[in-house]
C-alpha cells in the first residue's frame, strides 16, 4: 500500500492583505479543508495499521527468540545428560541433566552432593521436558508425567492427582475404552492439597475417548486444564 500524502492548504488570509486578498485566500483555505481532512484520517488509519503490524512482528520476534534460547538451553542440557537421577553420586556441576519421575531436569547450581537435592522436589533443579508414560492402574493416586489410560465400562473410576507436584509437571486422564459416559465416569480427584481450575473438586470425563491434560501451577497451588 502506497503511503498517504496530505495536499499542503492553501495560503490562510493574513490582516495585511487587501479586503479582496484576504476574501479570496480565505475561501481557498476553508473550502480545501475538507479534503485535507479526509487525507489526515487516511495517513492515521495508514499509521494504525502499520503500528499493529509492527507489534505483531514484535511480538512474534520475541516468541522466535524465546524459543531459541529454550531450545539452546535443552540441547546444552542434553550434551550434558548424565542418566537418571537415581544413579548420581557425588558433586554435580553445572552444565548438567538427569531425567528423573518421567522429566529431564536441568541442575541450576552446583551441588557438593547430587544425592540430596532430588529433582522434582528441591529448586537446584528445574524441569526442561517431560516424558509421559502410559499408566492402566484402576485405582490410588496418578503419577506426574504419565498418561492414564483409564477403563470405566463397568463402573466409574477415579484416581487423585499426583503427590507433591513440581512446577510445570503434567497428568492426562484418557477414556481408553471409548466407554465413558455420565454413568461411567473417569475422574481426576482433588488430592486435598492442590486445587484443580481453581476448585477443591475433581475433573471428569463423561465422553467417550475424551481426554484431559492438566498442568502444575506451583505458585497457585493448582492444576490447570492445558
Amino acid at each position: 500500500m502506497a503511503v498517504p500524502q496530505i495536499s499542503t492548504l492553501p495560503p490562510a488570509p493574513q490582516r495585511q492583505d487587501s479586503p479582496s486578498d484576504f476574501v479570496a485566500k480565505a475561501d481557498a483555505h476553508v473550502a480545501a479543508l475538507t479534503a485535507f481532512t479526509t487525507e489526515a484520517n487516511t495517513q492515521a488509519d495508514y499509521n494504525d495499521v502499520n503500528a499493529i503490524a509492527a507489534d505483531a512482528s514484535a511480538t512474534a520476534a520475541a516468541a522466535s527468540a524465546a524459543a531459541s534460547a529454550s531450545s539452546a538451553t535443552i540441547s546444552a542440557s542434553n550434551a550434558n545428560f548424565k542418566g537418571t537421577w537415581a544413579n548420581q553420586t557425588g558433586a554435580a556441576n553445572v552444565p548438567y541433566s538427569v531425567s528423573h519421575s518421567g522429566a529431564n531436569w536441568q541442575l541450576l547450581s552446583d551441588l557438593a552432593d547430587v544425592t540430596l537435592k532430588e529433582p522434582g522436589v528441591d529448586v537446584e533443579w528445574a524441569i526442561i521436558s517431560s516424558v509421559k508414560l502410559w499408566d492402566f492402574a484402576t485405582s490410588g493416586v496418578t503419577s506426574a508425567n504419565t498418561i492414564w489410560a483409564a477403563d470405566p465400562t463397568s463402573a466409574s473410576v477415579i484416581r487423585d492427582t499426583p503427590l507433591a507436584p513440581a512446577d510445570g509437571q503434567e497428568i492426562t486422564a484418557k477414556d481408553n475404552a471409548g466407554t465413558a459416559s455420565p454413568t461411567n465416569k473417569v475422574t481426576l480427584d482433588y488430592d486435598g492439597v492442590e486445587t484443580i481450575m481453581g476448585l477443591a473438586e475433581g475433573i471428569d470425563i463423561t465422553t467417550p475417548w475424551q481426554s484431559v491434560t492438566l498442568k502444575y501451577y506451583a505458585t497457585d497451588s493448582d492444576w490447570r486444564i492445558v
